[in-house]
């Protein structure tokens, strides 16, 4: 065969091979990269995860895709030449559906989705689809098959272009996140010291009116949390997670000045509390998956070295199809890529030596049934960090078979969870050598995107040696007010005794709000009232973006 007949093989199925490229290409590897970039502050895998099993799928997906095409257009050339209008429809469709109509996509954090309540949607969908392909056979009408096989050609050389260098943008600036050969293990969870411990518990998303309002139910609680004190007039620093722990463990503010990735990097590496506990020789303990991009520089005795490959690649595949899916594809379709938080959450780190600490709080009472507390003569310190509350609220601790997965039960679920740990706590006689926070990152409010609501966390606080019936306190308490009394507890402090100074029923407490997926808008706030009155929250028409 000579070079000139190849040419032309080669150029006869160029529309075929950009339209292969670009679809391909958008679902497989845009999409997922896209969908790491916006989100990678909150997940445990890296971009070279997503692109070392993601291309090689693009690779297959092009190969199949031409093949067809190119098996039909020598067999039945009709038929082949409607695939490839239809197929080349569909491209435009999913991205315009993807890049101009995925504002009001309804949040992936496990809650059950009410499809009958996008209808307007899903009929945008319908008559995007419909125009599109309307245009598509119109043009071909106008033009005929030879002109319109290269205005396919070009668009899609052009689309595929344009999505493979924003890619490498992506990739560029995403590198580096999450890429730490560490992670989260379950080592030395139980190790506490003979001498002096502090803890922070913190249950995600557990608002402090509603837990008051199940505890008038729930009159046990009185006696399970006999030596705390609530602070049920505590506020959160943000309505969400990614900035509450930072603030909670530096007591840095963050203003959108620079990247959620920067901050919570200097936040860790510069935070007052574990410069306390590095001075004064404490072991320290970090449970919380999701932070083990920022411990560098940090000696946090659980964090082990990371394996480079996962226990289960077919599983991580099919998420990131489905979360590319999910933004992608028409919304008709997108109820078939629906992910359950659960998915976020299997054993993706195969190790012989460690086991991966998971947050989840059935697996995280399984472990501490599993383990016995061991005694140290050194002090201790434990982040630990669980689900909680967390949507969707399907969570279980020690109860089974229970049918009503409310937000009420979930608070229940991981009331039993905490009382397990300190349980093993009591048994092994470390209990009043502790100094314990239990507490939230965050309130909660049935409207998940806007995140008003949700400034209202539960705290609860026992020092050392501190023995009585469980208090009350509405001391005007905030996440911000928390970096600098860890000290004091930890060094005998009782809890009332701790938060004396801020009860002062005039004293303003800053809150910075901003809806989910709109981070770089800020709008600042002051409480002046209880935490849990929205009415009294005053806005400064301050607004901290980027």
């Amino acid at each position: 065969m000579s070079i000139r007949k190849i040419k032309n093989i080669i150029k006869e199925f160029l529309p075929e091979l950009f339209l292969s490229l670009a679809g391909s290409f958008l679902l497989f590897v845009y999409g997922t990269v896209e969908v790491f970039y916006v989100n990678s502050y909150e997940l445990f895998y890296s971009i070279i995860d997503v692109i070392q099993y993601m291309l090689p799928l693009f690779l297959a997906a092009v190969f199949v895709m031409l093949g067809i095409l190119i098996l039909l257009k020598n067999t039945y050339k009709k038929i082949e030449f409607i695939i490839f209008l239809l197929s080349f429809a569909g491209l435009i469709v999913i991205y315009i559906q993807g890049t101009f109509l995925s504002s009001n996509l309804p949040p992936l954090n496990g809650s059950e989705i009410k499809w009958g309540e996008y209808r307007n949607e899903i009929i945008k969908s319908i008559i995007l689809f419909v125009v599109i392909v309307g245009i598509v056979f119109f043009v071909y009408y106008l033009f005929g098959e030879k002109k319109i096989r290269t205005i396919i050609k070009m668009i899609s050389a052009f689309l595929f272009s344009m999505l493979f260098l924003t890619s490498i943008y992506y990739f560029i600036e995403s590198y580096g996140r999450n890429e730490k050969e560490t992670y989260c293990t379950n080592e030395k969870l139980l190790e506490m010291s003979e001498d002096s411990n502090l803890i922070i518990f913190l249950a995600d998303q557990v608002d402090a009116e509603v837990f008051s309002n199940i505890a008038e139910i729930h009159p046990e609680y009185y006696e399970y949390f006999k030596d705390f004190t609530f602070f049920c007039n505590t506020m959160s620093g943000y309505p969400w997670t990614l900035r509450s722990i930072p603030l909670i463990l530096s007591g840095q503010w963050f203003e959108n000045e620079q990247s959620d990735w920067d901050y919570v990097q200097e936040a860790m590496s510069s935070s007052p509390l574990f410069s306390y506990l590095k001075s004064h020789n404490y072991n320290v303990g970090f449970y919380n998956p999701e932070y083990t991009f920022s411990v560098e520089g940090l000696k946090f005795e659980n964090i082990a070295k990371r394996n480079e490959y996962f226990t289960y690649p077919i599983r991580f595949i099919k998420m990131q199809i489905k979360l590319s899916g999910y933004r992608y594809l028409p919304f008709f379709l997108k109820r078939f890529c629906f992910l359950s938080t659960d998915d976020f959450y299997f054993d993706t780190l195969k190790s012989d030596e460690y086991s991966s600490y998971s947050t989840v709080n059935s697996d995280f009472c399984n472990t501490i049934n599993k383990q016995e507390v061991t005694i140290t003569s050194d002090k201790c310190f434990k982040f630990l960090y669980i689900l909680g509350a967390h949507d969707p609220f399907t969570y279980k601790a020690e109860a089974e078979g229970i049918e009503d997965f409310s937000y009420e039960s979930s608070i229940e679920k991981t009331i039993s969870t905490f009382l397990l740990y300190i349980n093993k706590l009591k048994e092994s006689k470390v209990y009043d050598n502790t100094a314990i926070i239990f507490m939230s990152d965050h309130g909660y409010a049935p409207d998940v995107r806007s995140g008003v609501g949700r400034q209202n966390p539960i705290l609860f606080v026992k020092g050392i040696n501190e023995h009585h019936p469980l208090e009350f306190s509405d001391v005007p308490v905030s996440h911000a007010d928390l970096v600098e009394k860890y000290p004091e507890l930890a060094e005998g402090g009782q809890s009332t005794e701790v938060f004396s100074y801020v009860n002062n029923e005039k004293r303003s407490r800053r809150y910075l709000l901003y809806a989910f997926g709109e981070e770089h808008i800020m709008h600042e706030f002051y409480q002046w009232g209880n935490a849990s009155d929205e009415k009294t929250m005053v806005a400064t028409g301050k607004i901290y973006s980027r």
